[in-house]
């Protein structure tokens, strides 16, 4: 593909990220410029400095915090130890994501957005406004709410001098950008199932047509950030004239979903680590994994969905013998076979709705390991590798967390595979 060409994508598809996209500029994080004609480019000169500075800016920042927080909390080195471990593994973090959001995979990432324009053309789902419409106004909320949290947080706080709060705010925004990236992956997973769902409409609606129901006051509001299933519903009648299992190549579009979902897991594959909280262990488990648990649950619902295609597709079989129909029902079946769906965390471990279940029993068996096994004193330190654990949930967590034991707790020993560590083992 030719970086320099005219790569222009649909006003209302260009619309659905618009939000994300302006917020990552700012953040300097965003993947892709969107230029006048709605022409996708890579990052330019200027904007790839602009990341530079703010690294350079959040590194000082970070430096500054340390040593201030080193002032104040002299006499208790374990919790400083702890904190300035957290706030520079969050840096790298951060620097590790602008990175890869800024300065690799430019092809990948325009592609992406093609790949993107040509399901919904292959669907004809461009004849209509409702989806673009929803993804507008829901990255609307999320984004106004974030950043509404965001000024209330460093705001609130009336007694620091206005050079802790450019320090504070430095650092709160590469936590910030890397949620808002965490956020933007799980948009766009929404943005596969809800096109696969409708595939899936399309050929349900082929076997028994669909029972459309009246859209409720509930239904109408709630449709204005999120679709259902009434309102994909209602799209399958409303372009049944342009699209549909007799008259239209449903094979082909399922392969562009596909190939599309396969092109978003390599770019996003690097996102799904969710990274480290500066504000404490407490904020990290709340906020961090419940974005975990929604990219999870939003996986696994993609996965239904390519589950979903394989049984309506079957069913197909059964009802056709031969034809169009029984033809266009085993090439996606083969589709499904030659593709295997799944969305890997750096090839360690995979996003379904069970993972957030094993992470929770992962720390709970240590956690009653260590009130059984360590002292009121060492629970803090224990917390530490806790957290260790928590961001390494692979084989490699059992060294990090002996190891981190092993220097905090003066020379405290932990070996032999724990009941947590066999399930991490038994993860697919």
């Amino acid at each position: 593909m030719n970086l320099q060409g005219n790569n222009s994508i649909d006003e209302k598809l260009a619309r659905s990220f618009s939000v994300f996209q302006a917020a990552r500029l700012v953040l300097g994080t965003a993947r892709v410029d969107v230029c006048s004609g709605r022409i996708i480019r890579p990052p330019s000169v200027y904007q790839r400095t602009y990341t530079c500075f703010c690294a350079i800016a959040i590194l000082i920042s970070t430096y500054s915090f340390s040593s201030e927080f080193y002032k104040k909390f002299v006499k208790i080195p374990t919790l400083y130890i702890i904190v300035l471990m957290n706030t520079y593994l969050m840096y790298i973090h951060y620097l590790l994501n602008a990175v890869h959001t800024r300065f690799l995979n430019h092809e990948q990432n325009i592609n992406l957005y093609l790949v993107m324009q040509d399901i919904d053309q292959s669907l004809h789902l461009h004849r209509t406004s409702v989806l673009y419409d929803a993804s507008f106004q829901s990255s609307l909320l999320f984004v106004g709410s974030i950043l509404m949290m965001f000024v209330i947080s460093f705001g609130a706080d009336s007694r620091s001098d206005f050079y802790s709060k450019v320090i504070y705010i430095a650092i709160g925004v590469s936590n910030l950008s890397v949620t808002m990236e965490a956020w933007f992956c799980r948009c766009i997973m929404s943005y596969f199932i809800v096109r696969l769902k409708y595939l899936n409409f399309v050929l349900k609606d082929h076997c028994d047509p669909l029972n459309v129901e009246t859209p409720s006051r509930f239904c109408k509001f709630h449709s204005r950030f999120w679709v259902c299933d009434n309102v994909l519903k209602r799209l399958v009648r409303d372009l049944a004239n342009y699209y549909s299992l007799s008259s239209n190549d449903t094979v082909h579009s399922l392969k562009i979903i596909l190939r599309g979902f396969q092109v978003f897991v390599k770019l996003y594959k690097f996102q799904s680590d969710l990274g480290y909280d500066w504000i404490g262990l407490v904020s990290w488990l709340l906020f961090e994994f419940s974005i975990l648990i929604e990219l999870s649950f939003s996986c696994e619902n993609f996965l239904r969905q390519v589950d979903d295609t394989r049984v309506v597709c079957v069913h197909l079989l059964s009802l056709q013998q031969e034809g169009p129909v029984h033809s266009k029902a085993l090439a996606m079946c083969r589709a499904l076979e030659r593709r295997p769906v799944r969305f890997s965390a750096y090839g360690m471990f995979e996003l379904d709705a069970c993972l957030p279940l094993r992470l929770l029993a992962l720390a709970s068996t240590y956690i009653y390991q260590t009130k059984v096994s360590l002292k009121a004193e060492y629970y803090p330190l224990t917390l530490f590798a806790l957290h260790t654990l928590a961001v390494f949930p692979t084989n490699y967590d059992k060294r990090v967390f002996n190891k981190s034991t092993h220097f905090f707790l003066k020379g405290r020993q932990h070996t032999g595979d724990s009941p947590g560590i066999a399930r991490v083992h038994g993860w697919r």
